[in-house]
């Protein structure tokens, strides 16, 4: 029996994905582990974390990012591997002795680069890997180690888990294996048609946009989305940038590619000036249009030109949630399938789809479950062995049916966490690890952003909703289940349900029926008892800065922290001692 590991190891968002014959699919990113956001090492303790399950078993690693060079995966993954020790390292590993030990880095930089070369340091970084996975696997039989395109990643995953037959796999982010979007017509099988090269990213220009904004590049994008609504549109920013950035066929193409992300001098000389002279909202509203444009554009011309209204979209820029309504709205899809890990860390996902197939997986067994509680779970021993290392700071008591208490506590007021089941994958919280509030309450929005979660005023949240309240709250929509969209709150409702809305009057919903998470399924229809609403203000379990919580002691350590009025870590309700 051989049991496959899909990774994503360089770049940011590293983690691994799981797949065994007899279990359900376990996936991990290391940002979850080490509580730093989107890292990008190594995932050394998520290959650790699994090494006991896989004890004895044959293994398979796939990786995505094919075209990654020793170079970038030693500078990027490994802090204790340098370039100085590359040559010695070379010698000692296959003896290579044709290389002058006084070359200097910028030397040896250009022979990484050229295409000579290339060949024989993807030889090398394939033995690097497959030493760094020995030492996390030592017991266990490493078959071999693959490694597959970025975007195909991307792409395979989207398309085996929308359980769609015939569709158009799409991606779209910054960059990876030298492109920022392809294009897939996938059947029996996945063809790739056609992409954008990395010089035209839309991606990498919202990124720039982001850091002039003075936001963290490759993480705060989504903030740079919810500033663009206090913007006006169609300004003269934006003017400029749309005729700079346009679309042509099934690709992209921006004619100054000042305005794509190289190093840190072009973000202040080209990016900062912009954002100084047309102000932060503007520059943020200008940059977030000319993004749904590009993203509607690309996807309408792929949909005329193959004929296919079933889509799936992969890759970090779909977790813009606007831009995925407007190519609802607008392209008016059959159906369409946001991947829930859409960005990087998607990626160990597709390449653990791309390996188990070409080892004769029936993948149909993992792919069907619609619900990402891919993560770990802990039993009652480990959260008792958690609640006791915090027993001088909490108080604990037991509540057999916790759904029906949660949903009362709510309903006077209370912001709650709530801890239970298996970890989502991806970078919602989809009921599993969520902080839940009363979304009738305007004022709940300034508590939990300047209190609890301690981040920016304009950033919303979001609800989870009964599926059977969908179409009476929301105008056009469809049964999503995942928080990677918006629609549009009815107008009727905006005034009851204010706390989960945007100042456009979007929300970015899970849809929940029973069959998906039959605990939050209950709490929510209880909240719907009380109030005659079934719906609930949803944000992830975590500090700002923080991830999501994985441990018992990490929902513990942040309950403590961050000042809410309770939590239920499974059927245990603890409250904080004065």
């Amino acid at each position: 029996m051989v049991s496959i590991i899909g990774t994503k190891y360089s770049g940011h968002d590293a983690g691994i994905f799981l797949l065994e014959k007899e279990n359900e699919p376990f996936g991990l990113d290391k940002e979850r582990i080490t509580r730093q956001k989107h890292d990008i090492n190594f995932p050394y303790e998520c290959l650790e974390f699994v090494s006991n399950k896989l004890k004895g078993q044959n293994v398979v690693v796939a990786f995505s990012d094919s075209n990654v060079s020793l170079k970038s995966t030693v500078k990027e993954c490994d802090k204790n591997f340098h370039i100085k020790d590359y040559l010695s390292w070379r010698k000692e590993n296959i003896g290579e002795k044709t290389v002058k030990d006084n070359f200097t880095y910028k030397i040896a930089s250009k022979i990484y680069r050229s295409k000579l070369v290339r060949p024989f340091d993807n030889y090398l970084t394939k033995n690097y890997l497959k030493k760094k996975v020995k030492s996390c696997l030592p017991n266990s039989k490493l078959i071999d180690v693959e490694r597959y395109d970025h975007h195909l990643c991307h792409a395979a995953a989207a398309y085996h888990f929308s359980n769609f037959k015939k569709a158009l796999s799409i991606t779209l982010d910054g960059w990876g294996d030298y492109y920022c979007s392809r294009v897939f017509l996938c059947d029996d099988k996945i063809r790739y048609i056609t992409g954008t090269r990395g010089e035209d990213s839309i991606g990498q220009t919202y990124t720039s946009f982001t850091e002039a904004l003075g936001l963290t590049p490759n993480s705060d994008e989504g903030k740079v989305e919810a500033l663009a609504a206090y913007g006006a549109r169609d300004n003269d920013l934006y003017k400029k940038l749309r005729e700079e950035i346009i679309v042509e066929g099934l690709k992209i193409k921006i004619k100054n590619k000042n305005l794509v992300k190289r190093e840190l001098w072009e973000v202040e000389k080209v990016f900062k000036p912009l954002v100084q002279k047309y102000g932060d909202k503007d520059s943020a509203a200008a940059i977030q249009q000319v993004l749904e444009e590009t993203g509607v554009k690309l996807i309408q011309n792929a949909v005329d030109e193959f004929g296919i209204k079933y889509l799936c979209f992969s890759g970090g820029v779909f977790a813009n949630v606007i831009m995925n309504l407007k190519i609802f709205e607008e392209v008016k899809p059959k159906n369409m399938y946001i991947i829930p890990a859409m960005s990087d860390s998607g990626t160990s996902q597709g390449a653990v789809v791309l390996s188990a197939l070409k080892h004769g997986f029936n993948i149909s067994n993992f792919t069907k479950s619609e619900m990402p509680y891919y993560g770990p779970e802990y039993n009652e021993d480990s959260i008792k062995s958690a609640i006791e290392k915090f027993k001088d700071k909490i108080k604990v008591q037991i509540s057999e049916d916790w759904t029906k208490h949660a949903a009362e506590l709510i309903e006077k007021g209370n912001v709650i966490g709530i801890y239970h089941g298996k970890m989502e994958y991806g970078p919602r919280a989809l009921g599993n690890r969520s902080i839940l509030a009363d979304p009738r309450d305007i004022k709940v929005k300034d508590v939990i952003n300047h209190t609890i979660k301690r981040r920016v005023w304009y950033q919303p949240f979001c609800p989870s909703v009964l599926e059977s309240e969908r179409q009476r709250l929301f105008e056009n929509s469809y049964k999503h289940k995942h928080m990677a969209i918006a629609f549009y709150v009815k107008e009727k409702y905006r005034d009851k349900i204010p706390a989960i809305m945007h100042i456009d009057g979007t929300a970015r919903p899970q849809f929940v029926e029973k069959k998906d998470n039959p605990n939050y399924f209950s709490l929510l229809s209880r909240f719907k008892k009380l109030t005659n609403y079934g719906i609930l203000l949803n944000t992830s379990f975590n500090l700002h800065g923080r991830t999501i919580v994985m441990t018992p002691e990490d929902a513990l350590q942040d309950f403590i922290d961050c000042g809410l009025d309770y939590l239920f870590l499974e059927k245990y309700l603890i409250k904080v001692k004065k």
